[in-house]
């Protein structure tokens, strides 16, 4: 109903109304439209949980618990991404201490993330956008189909001294990056900390756990000149039982458009030799 509408039926039950009436009664209508305004307006839920409680915990539990504070504050931080313009926030007790356009926008360390517990004595909620995960899957590493294959390309995953090159499926269908977490954990390059929790997102109609760290990722072009440079990559637990293996199951990683928007490389397909050609 219309403000004129609402000014007509008030006359019809009181009678004519004078000036001062009608405008009273306008500013009660704005007045309503902003409580409304102010109920649609999502806003944050609980709190962080303390952080030296959480880290006594084991992850399974830490993480159920962090991800039902996520559940809870769903709507509140969808909406902060698209303010943002973001595809991940850092946030404590509704407050956002960083956020990022992509994986590659400087995310947060291990040590930041734990500087900031430390900090506010709350375990900071990492929200991955759900857009982050969303992968295209498509089709030279040979895959289940008959005569299918995967583009690949050489990369590597370093933190120093550990390193780790591997030949990787590549595919710009894939906004983020990632790899197997056992195979990163048994060469030395990531460890979970206390400030981590996992991650629990769904691919091909199958669930999988996950955690984001950063570490040093680089691309080796077919010169073996490589560029690099500090990335968060999505680092998937039970990596062999994950929906990750279903089109290729020799796949240890898939490297995702987000590492090649920060490297810059330039990359040639060659379906006819099942080559992926690499340069700087």
């Amino acid at each position: 109903m219309s403000v004129e509408e609402v000014l007509r039926e008030v006359e019809k039950q009181l009678g004519e109304l004078d000036e001062r009436a009608k405008e009273a009664i306008k500013l009660a209508l704005k007045l309503a439209q902003g409580e409304v305004a102010k109920v649609a307006e999502p806003v944050w839920q609980g709190e962080n949980p303390p952080f030296e409680e959480m880290a006594n915990l084991g992850i399974e539990e830490r993480s159920r618990i962090m991800n039902e504070l996520e559940e809870r504050n769903r709507e509140w931080l969808l909406r902060r991404c698209e303010e943002l313009g973001a595809m991940w926030l850092l946030v404590v007790d509704g407050q956002i201490y960083a956020h990022g356009k992509n994986l590659a926008d400087n995310p947060p360390t291990d040590k930041e993330k734990l500087e900031l517990a430390r900090r506010t004595g709350k375990l900071p909620l990492m929200f991955l956008h759900p857009a982050l995960f969303w992968i295209e899957e498509i089709s030279w590493h040979s895959t289940v189909y008959a005569g299918d294959a995967y583009p690949t390309v050489r990369c590597r995953f370093r933190n120093a001294p550990a390193s780790w090159e591997a030949v990787a499926d590549f595919d710009t269908g894939s906004a983020a990056t990632f790899a197997d977490f056992d195979e990163l954990e048994r060469r030395g390059i990531v460890q979970l900390l206390p400030s981590d929790f996992i991650h629990y997102r769904s691919h091909l109609g199958r669930t999988f756990r996950c955690i984001d760290k950063v570490m040093e990722m680089g691309l080796v072009a077919d010169d073996g000149t490589e560029r690099s440079a500090l990335h968060s990559v999505l680092c998937v637990f039970d990596w062999h039982l994950s929906p990750f293996v279903a089109v290729n199951p020799n796949r240890v990683a898939l490297i995702g458009r987000d590492i090649c928007l920060r490297l810059q490389p330039k990359i040639t397909l060659d379906f006819a030799n099942r080559q992926t050609l690499l340069s700087f």
